[in-house]
């Protein structure tokens, strides 16, 4: 059996090979609960044995360029330590054995035996003694291997059940349709005007103007306003980071573009309060947050049905 140190070192080695050309790796700790070991065994998967399975994601141009993992699989009397990288795309790059415990059967760490599993994905056929060939004396060990790839990428490429994905979709459609009424309303409200009148009008509209018989908004219709946006604005927006957050979208641009979203809204919600009791040049704050916001509700989504459906 091999030292635990020569583990180390040769897995260590192995990392460093694949994760080498990466500008940026990060690591995501991925718990294995009931649930997902129960859909592995309704998918004909054996369960994983780890409790948390670690992902080593690998960053080249701030897109994701390579995923490894480590894992154990039993074999005919021990487990198999064995280590399988990924693609951007979820295909797999190579497979490593680590540990081999058993006897019999170490020929599954042959190079010409792994080669077998590169390019494959999850919805790629595994077939033991079909697309994976037999090792004879060596049956248990291809068998396990195969089904300890298939798990990863299972585990990997575990799609959301399609009802959250048509769910987000027509919230998506409904958010677009929420700010086309709320253009609508502007229009009708401020009118049409060129940027320095619509800035005026918008003064008007929370400030007043007694020379054109205009009455500013009360501080109770303030309220009521910005308590509706306050409860619900932020909610939509939290509900988009979230799904934002687990994209293929480098980190900084992520948290980049969720901030500034948040910076929009709140300035976006302060903006009628604001415009009502400062001078005039505060008006601003209301394009401006609104060009924070928008744009970066719509990008979020945008970005999360990309990697939803294609």
């Amino acid at each position: 059996m091999m030292p635990i140190s020569q583990f180390y070192i040769d897995s260590l080695h192995l990392m460093e090979k694949y994760l080498k050309c990466c500008e940026r790796v990060d690591t995501v700790d991925v718990r294995v609960d009931k649930g997902i070991n129960d859909s592995l065994r309704r998918w004909g998967h054996p369960p994983f044995s780890r409790k948390v399975l670690r992902f080593y994601r690998g960053y080249k141009g701030g897109e994701l360029y390579t995923t490894l993992v480590i894992d154990d699989i039993k074999g005919k009397h021990m487990p198999i330590t064995y280590m399988v990288v990924l693609d951007d795309k979820g295909k797999v790059k190579a497979v490593e054995i680590l540990i081999y415990r058993e006897k019999y059967g170490w020929e599954i760490k042959e190079k010409t035996f792994l080669k077998q599993f590169e390019g494959k994905g999850k919805e790629d056929d595994l077939a033991h003694g079909k697309v994976i060939r037999n090792i004879p004396g060596a049956t248990i060990s291809v068998k396990s291997i195969t089904a300890g790839v298939k798990r990863i990428l299972f585990l990997y490429d575990k799609d959301l059940p399609s009802g959250i994905k048509v769910s987000f979709l027509w919230l998506y459609a409904f958010t677009i349709l929420g700010f086309l009424f709320a253009f609508i309303i502007v229009d009708q409200t401020v009118s049409h005007s060129p940027l320095s009148g619509f800035l005026h009008r918008l003064m008007d509209y929370y400030k007043g103007n007694p020379s054109e018989m205009k009455f500013g908004k009360s501080v109770l219709e303030l309220a009521e306003v910005s308590h509706f946006h306050s409860f619900i604005s932020p909610l939509i927006a939290f509900v988009f980071s979230v799904f934002f957050s687990y994209s293929n979208t480098s980190q900084k641009l992520k948290s980049a573009i969720i901030n500034l979203t948040f910076i929009g809204l709140l300035g976006f919600i302060l903006s009628p309060w604001l415009i009502k009791f400062f001078p005039f040049w505060i008006v601003y704050i209301k394009p401006l947050s609104t060009l924070l916001f928008l744009p970066g509700i719509l990008i979020m989504g945008a970005k999360v049905l990309i990697d939803m459906f294609l």
